[in-house]
């Protein structure tokens, strides 16, 4: 059985953050590329373009 703290360190550790953000990435991947699928590029970079202004 995990300790909390042990699984507080695994969660805090660089290693899991990597793994966060290759996870963030591939997930940014997969569904840019289903909406470009479905709607077309123009549709899409002014998606992007507006979610990146939003932030």
């Amino acid at each position: 059985m995990l300790s909390p703290s042990t699984i507080r360190s695994f969660l805090n550790s660089p290693m899991t953050a990597i793994i966060k953000s290759f996870f963030l990435v591939s997930g940014g991947v997969f569904y840019s590329w289903q909406s470009f699928k479905q709607r077309g590029w123009a549709v899409h970079f002014i998606d992007l373009t507006s979610l990146y202004l939003r932030c």
